[in-house]
């Protein structure tokens, strides 16, 4: 097996059935984050009363932390362990913006319908942004795009830092 081959996760986009196995395992994942999120969500609503609002960012915090286990293990088959941290961040940061977007949909709804559509709707609401978001930060995509955007951003705040902390030096020896 080359090199290139070993590493899928990083290699280019699939193709065809790849992206059909891709999305189904997805899918798979998906339906266990689901459970999760509505067993967490329904057992501190119905049974400990919290604020369903409240309750949704536990539950999908929940939905969160084992999606990116399983989605990493599972559905991409991400077995290179670099830069897992920023992977992690990335996939966090990209599910928070899912989050606000499912929590929206329940702060908006509940007051309209039953709290199990607005739960509803609010799932529906974030899978596609979801999917995108994981299969982004899998293939390298997004983690690659914050990676240099990070890089940037130091190189032009490394200098700017330097003379910060020289100015602040002379002024504490007595120049300036």
């Amino acid at each position: 097996m080359c090199g290139h081959q070993a590493n899928r996760a990083e290699g280019p986009p699939p193709r065809g059935r790849e992206l059909t196995r891709e999305i189904i395992r997805f899918t798979s994942v998906g339906i266990v984050n689901t459970l999760v999120d509505l067993a967490v969500f329904f057992f501190l609503v119905g049974l400990v009363g919290v604020n369903p609002v409240v309750a949704n960012v536990a539950s999908y915090s929940a939905g969160l932390l084992n999606s990116y286990t399983l989605h990493s293990r599972f559905t991409f088959r991400h077995e290179d362990s670099s830069g897992h941290r920023l992977k992690f961040t990335c996939f966090t940061l990209g599910n928070v913006v899912a989050l606000c977007v499912s929590t929206a949909v329940i702060a908006y709804l509940t007051p309209l319908v039953s709290v199990v559509f607005a739960k509803t709707a609010a799932l529906a609401a974030s899978a596609t942004l979801t999917f995108v978001v994981t299969r982004s930060v899998f293939r390298g995509r997004l983690t690659n795009l914050w990676s240099r955007s990070l890089l940037s951003l130091s190189s032009v705040a490394n200098p700017l830092l330097r003379r910060r902390a020289c100015a602040q030096g002379k002024h504490r020896h007595g120049r300036g």
